[in-house]
């Protein structure tokens, strides 16, 4: 599973940077759960949400689920 604390970190930070959207992360109750470095897990979320971001229509919804 996500670590909540990251992945809660990387989406403000997503609303922070793209004010316009609408931020949407929904990660699977049943994930795996992985040992990793907390600031590095936020990054790596964050950069799925920019990408996700940068490909999408203006005006639409960035949402990733995992």
């Amino acid at each position: 599973m996500v670590a909540s604390r990251p992945r809660e970190a990387a989406v403000a930070h997503a609303e922070a940077v793209f004010p316009e959207r609408e931020v949407s992360l929904k990660v699977a109750p049943d994930l795996a759960a992985v040992r990793s470095d907390a600031t590095l897990l936020e990054q790596v979320v964050f950069n799925i949400l920019e990408n996700a971001h940068k490909y999408s229509s203006a005006g639409s919804v960035t949402r990733v689920v995992v």
